[in-house]
């Protein structure tokens, strides 16, 4: 029977430790990744929220701004995409929203 000095003992926890912290590390850093890249993740998979057929004219940025805007929202900024056929974001917010952030 091999006895099981202590230098194997310390050999061992180093071993299992190491492959513990490193699987942890290597969670934390995956969902980071996930994380960071989210905007082009979601894009990659979800191109019809972003893209639309063309029908009809373009809409001018007054039009849309004011069909928008409504007795309690107000838009608060605004992405245009150059690409013919990319859709416009929007951010809307409402007065409560507003008044609660000059708070």
């Amino acid at each position: 029977m091999r006895k099981y000095t202590f230098r194997k003992l310390m050999n061992d926890l180093h071993l299992w430790l190491g492959v513990g912290s490193g699987i942890i590390l290597f969670i934390v850093c995956f969902t980071g990744c996930i994380l960071a890249f989210e905007k082009e993740i979601v894009f990659l998979f979800d191109k019809e929220d972003y893209y639309s057929e063309k029908i009809g004219n373009r809409v001018p940025f007054d039009r849309l701004i004011d069909s928008l805007e409504g007795n309690d929202t107000i838009v608060k900024d605004f992405i245009f995409y150059g690409e013919e056929n990319r859709n416009h974001q929007f951010t809307l917010l409402t007065k409560k929203q507003i008044e609660k952030s000059k708070g």
